[in-house]
């Protein structure tokens, strides 16, 4: 498994971490390295921007069908389609880490 997706949290995880992170203060259980207020901070932060990745990914998701339709760059916006529901399809929010500003291929005179 590469890093880059083991390092991403499953989709709709927040309540499970929110959870750990109340038992480990309750219980004051501690990770070395690790701080539990940047762990509560990355989770609010983590809740805050969802409605922001919901935003850019219907966008993406707009602008790659238009796109397809349009026969613009078929093969790279179709690989770019599939690595994206592909991300999402594993791991829901993370996708935010995806690189939005991937443009497709522009088209080429036949």
């Amino acid at each position: 498994m590469p890093i880059e997706r083991s390092c991403r949290t499953r989709t709709n995880a927040e309540s499970y971490v929110r959870k750990v992170d109340d038992l480990c203060s309750e219980y004051g259980v501690t990770v070395p390295g690790v701080s539990a207020d940047g762990t509560s901070h990355d989770l609010n932060l983590t809740v805050q921007l969802r409605p922001f990745v919901e935003i850019f990914e219907s966008g993406l998701r707009l602008a790659t069908d238009t796109s397809l339709e349009a026969g613009v760059g078929d093969a790279a916006v179709a690989a770019h389609q599939a690595d994206s529901e592909s991300t999402a399809a594993t791991n829901g929010a993370a996708a935010a880490s995806h690189p939005a500003t991937t443009a497709p291929a522009t088209a080429t005179s036949k």
